[in-house]
């Protein structure tokens, strides 16, 4: 599980976030100060930690961590289940190089190249969507490296993940329900106040996600999330 923590906490499925600050647009009801629209802050806003680690075990599979999922790749071509309908299979891999291919539902979705720049300072990750006429667009990420390099092992960060992530919130507190929603992605959550898990609505298909919530303070909320019935991140 992975503890990070700030003023204010964004859960958006497949893109888990930290923002340390946030900008009212518009206020609900001057009453309650959990009720409003807020805009991130990106000037004053950062990640905790790296956007995903590598690790290769000393039988040659590749342990992958990021901020919601821990899974191993084993590069032998089968399709191993990741998370909902989601599986992955290790086509090819090396200390600086693999190539994995995704199925949705027993459907291939996307094939991931990624590969280490002859430095060792950045990796490069380019996805193609497959769809029933073959291999489609193409979307390529640079990713830095977070800690001393050696190949496709060690942590990397998206130095442009803030700009890729929900800029807009919507939070309200009616008697014992809080909501947490984000419009853009059309994704939210209403949770009772006694750390039940009441499920997160918008996520993508194939991902069961819950978050649940308690008050700490009047100012302060923790929230836990949970993908497919595994806690995956905390915060206030």
């Amino acid at each position: 599980m992975n503890l990070l923590r700030s003023n204010v906490r964004l859960f958006y499925v497949g893109a888990l976030l930290l923002v340390t600050t946030v900008l009212p647009i518009a206020t609900v009801a001057e009453s309650n100060a959990w009720d409003g629209t807020w805009r991130l802050n990106e000037a004053k806003s950062q990640l905790g930690g790296p956007t995903f680690t590598i690790t290769i075990l000393p039988k040659g599979e590749f342990q992958i961590v990021t901020r919601s999922l821990s899974y191993k790749l084993i590069c032998d071509g089968k399709y191993r289940p990741v998370v909902g309908q989601r599986s992955l299979a290790c086509v090819s891999g090396t200390l600086t190089s693999m190539d994995v291919a995704e199925k949705d539902n027993g459907k291939p979705v996307n094939t991931v190249h990624r590969e280490v720049s002859s430095d060792g300072k950045t990796l490069t990750q380019t996805i193609t969507t497959i769809d029933e006429h073959g291999p489609g667009k193409s979307v390529r990420k640079v990713f830095v490296r977070f800690s001393k390099p050696s190949g496709l092992a060690g942590e990397w960060t998206d130095p442009k993940e803030l700009d890729r992530q929900p800029q807009i919130m919507t939070t309200a507190l009616k008697e014992s329900t809080f909501h947490l929603g984000f419009p853009l992605e059309k994704q939210y959550t209403d949770m009772k106040l006694d750390g039940s898990d009441a499920q997160t609505h918008g996520t993508a298909i194939g991902v069961q996600a819950t978050l649940s919530v308690k008050p700490e303070t009047p100012q302060r909320l923790l929230t836990v999330q949970k993908l497919n019935g595994t806690a995956s991140l905390t915060g206030c």
